[in-house]
């Protein structure tokens, strides 16, 4: 699975981390994002810009929401 697809899955609260389902962590930050997904900040922040520019996401206060049309 490429980062942007499991990144879309955390953010609809479809995975499972550490034996907690990510729906109850919402909204996620890109510090939540690292370590879910144990990937360099870089990664993530070049991942979560890509999101937020073809609409699949939208950033409020440095949390992470899924675009509802994408859910």
């Amino acid at each position: 699975m490429n980062l942007e697809k499991e990144i879309l899955s955390s953010l609809k609260g479809e995975l499972i981390w550490n034996g907690v389902k990510t729906e109850v962590l919402l909204p996620l930050s890109k510090l939540d994002l690292i370590c879910i997904h144990n990937k360099e900040y870089d990664e993530i922040n070049t991942c979560m810009f890509n999101l937020v520019n073809n609409g699949s996401v939208f950033c409020i206060n440095e949390k992470y929401h899924i675009n509802m049309r994408y859910k």
